[in-house]
């Protein structure tokens, strides 16, 4: 999280209110938010995320006086909740401005209007509020809604392949993981973060995926573009076959393809390559793919074998041979 390093305050009366606890946070018993439901659920989140909330990263880098923020949020009780905020809002680490927006996500929890009426008076800049919106969003697995506050383009926000994770694994439909990229201005940089886009996006199009692995670090350019072969062959291989084989591959891509399929045990890969060859107009290949073992007994479909086509072929060639093509 990145803000600039402020200790003013914009409504100048409003320091030692802001400072207090029974003037930020509502006291009636009845309001408090973290219930056993809901401090499970908190709980649950936290597990799912690899043990740590987005907040108790950003909370862990700023104020270095909370030692456990897993044993400090959620409170278990008001006075815990006290005890939280005094050493937010005490905290020689953390500027005042990132103290109050910590202040925002707790008031979250209250509800929205809690946390807009703090940040109103506080005078937070609206893309701190939104990012921190985003934050709230993200950890109470509200991911439609934490959308449009990450990617907004006045923030910028902290651990992406984090936000990537997530989405991928937690968010109802992988366009939202795929659109958080698109749009945000922070890039996914880890191996591992490229190769969960890149399998969630194969799912969404191989030929978006295609594309995606020519942009990606050479080293893993090989490894995505077999990935895909893969995926093509045997998830919807009816239509991603065909979208397999027009793809504009490189001389280098094909190799890599055929690589893959001579080492394949799967019948509809070496289909797929015949076919390919003979989209590209490799009559050779074609004639001696055809005639290897394995196609001389396949079944017809729709009335021709792999033996008809072969026999198409020579045909074709006429008095030439398949040395001479």
């Amino acid at each position: 999280m990145s803000v600039p390093r402020t200790n003013s305050f914009p409504n100048g009366g409003e320091e030692d209110a802001l400072n207090d606890f029974r003037q930020v946070f509502p006291q009636e018993v009845s309001k408090f938010p973290y219930t056993k439901t809901r401090s499970a659920r908190i709980a649950k989140h936290r597990a799912l995320l690899d043990k740590s909330l987005f907040f108790d990263l950003l909370i862990g880098e700023h104020v270095r006086e909370i030692e456990s923020i897993t044993d400090s949020y959620p409170p278990k009780s008001t006075s815990s909740l006290r005890h939280l905020f005094e050493k937010i809002t005490g905290s020689e680490t953390a500027d005042r401005l990132k103290q109050q927006v910590f202040v925002y996500y707790l008031l979250r929890d209250y509800g929205l209007e809690y946390a807009q009426s703090y940040a109103k008076r506080a005078g937070i800049p609206s893309h701190f509020c939104l990012m921190m919106d985003g934050v709230w969003c993200l950890d109470n697995f509200e991911f439609e809604e934490a959308l449009p506050c990450i990617t907004h383009p006045a923030v910028t926000l902290s651990y992406p392949d984090k936000v990537l994770s997530a989405l991928l694994q937690h968010a109802p439909s992988p366009h939202l993981a795929l659109t958080f990229v698109d749009c945000s201005d922070s890039p996914v940089l880890s191996d591992a973060s490229r190769r969960s886009y890149f399998s969630a996006l194969l799912d969404v199009s191989p030929s978006q995926a295609f594309l995606y692995q020519r942009s990606a670090p050479v080293h893993l350019r090989h490894e995505l573009l077999r990935a895909l072969i893969e995926h093509c062959l045997t998830v919807r291989r009816e239509v991603n076959a065909m979208t397999l084989i027009n793809l504009p591959m490189t001389r280098e891509e094909e190799e890599v393809f055929e690589e893959w399929v001579r080492k394949s045990n799967s019948a509809i890969a070496k289909d797929t390559l015949l076919v390919k060859q003979a989209h590209m107009g490799c009559l050779k290949e074609v004639a001696e793919g055809a005639a290897g073992v394995g196609h001389e007994a396949e079944a017809k479909v729709a009335g021709v074998s792999w033996v008809d086509l072969k026999r198409g072929v020579e045909l074709g060639m006429g008095q030439r041979t398949v040395a001479e093509i």
